[in-house]
């Protein structure tokens, strides 16, 4: 009878956590500071809580105050300051696009999750500015290596701003970073 008491046990707690997602915990992507992270579609909001509808599952998060919403916006050559942390996009050293980020928050993710040299020499990389002119800009990895880059005559420029949770609406494309209680810790919206 304990045995029997036991399985019926372990079947009961297997399957509430497969009812409530926790399971799909292991599902989601890391970032470079283990934080879960979502990505994928606003299905539904709430006053408190947020559902992620990813490829092939969803996720409801809680909003809580120190819950923070990042929104991109344009920027221009005039944004980028020597210090600022950027998220750049380069092929073959010519740099095409460029985000500046927002400073995370104390033991928080930050919102881009890019803080490395790409093995090949052509995708995203990210640092501090060192320098920059209308033609050149000159980044220090986090892991200390300088980098000077040319900048396309076209070059896009990004910014991250915070937004509030007025900003969210069904139908946004959105990467949410969240705790392991499932708290939302910062939601950027990708699309806007």
């Amino acid at each position: 009878m304990p045995l029997r008491a036991s399985l019926l046990g372990l079947v009961f707690v297997t399957l509430t956590f497969s009812l409530t997602g926790f399971c799909s915990l292991n599902t989601h992507t890391h970032d470079s500071h283990r934080w879960p992270v979502a990505r994928g579609i606003i299905t539904n909001l709430g006053a408190k809580f947020i559902r992620v509808q990813e490829e092939y599952s969803s996720i409801r998060l809680k909003i809580v105050t120190s819950t923070r919403v990042v929104r991109y916006v344009d920027g221009s050559l005039t944004d980028l300051r020597p210090g600022e942390t950027v998220d750049v996009h380069e092929a073959n050293g010519i740099v095409y696009a460029i985000t500046i980020e927002l400073p995370p928050p104390p033991n928080r993710p930050s919102t881009t999750g890019t803080s490395k040299t790409p093995k090949n020499g052509n995708g995203p990389l990210g640092g501090a500015i060192q320098s920059i002119t209308a033609t050149t800009i000159a980044i220090t990895s986090p892991a200390g290596k300088p980098l000077t880059l040319q900048l396309a005559p076209d070059v896009r420029i990004t910014k991250q701003i915070l937004g509030s949770y007025a900003d969210l609406a069904i139908g946004e494309y959105v990467r949410a970073y969240f705790d392991f209680h499932l708290r939302a810790l910062t939601i950027s919206i990708l699309n806007a």
